[in-house]
């Protein structure tokens, strides 16, 4: 019995924000894979996300986009641990990287200047940059502690999608 509901769980799949994946279709065609880890953070938690989406293959010539916001409640220790992504983001070929949050600026140094996109105080100011810079096979990472309001990126992202597929529908 614990077996048969364990397994039901399973069916549920990834809760929205602690690891979803989603294919967004593209307005103009083609589609993203969104993996949504916009509900909390800390440094663990965010070098097994950067891991993940290294792991990930984008398809058809897509690219690897993290969007990362600021880990909060970290002490003394924050602007290291957060500049201490750099490694991790570089061992995972991360083509893209989106930073918001006061203390991403100590990753923003750290990381290779061909990553680099865009950085924010606020994670509002990057959802034109983020949407702007989606292509197809691309996939798209979003992951920071919820005060980080990353979320905001992870529901554009969607509504992109949804705005696209519904003018493709009038299209036809």
């Amino acid at each position: 019995e614990k077996r048969a509901s364990l397994a039901r769980v399973g069916e549920h799949g990834a809760a929205e924000g602690r690891g979803a994946r989603r294919e967004i279709a593209l307005p103009g065609g083609g589609s993203v894979m969104l993996i949504d880890e916009s509900y909390n953070a800390n440094p663990a938690s965010m070098a097994a996300a950067i891991d993940l989406l290294g792991a990930a293959e984008p398809k058809r010539g897509g690219r690897r986009i993290a969007v990362l916001g600021q880990m909060l409640e970290l002490g003394p220790e924050a602007p290291g641990l957060h500049a201490g992504l750099a490694g991790p983001l570089k061992a995972a070929k991360v083509d893209k990287l989106f930073v918001a949050g006061e203390l991403m600026g100590h990753l923003w140094d750290k990381a290779p200047a061909g990553m680099r996109a865009a950085r924010s105080d606020a994670a509002s100011a990057l959802v034109p940059q983020v949407i702007a810079e989606m292509k197809d096979g691309d996939i798209i990472m979003v992951k920071g502690s919820n005060a980080s309001k990353v979320s905001e990126i992870v529901r554009a992202v969607c509504e992109c999608g949804e705005r696209g597929s519904l003018a493709r529908a009038g299209d036809e």
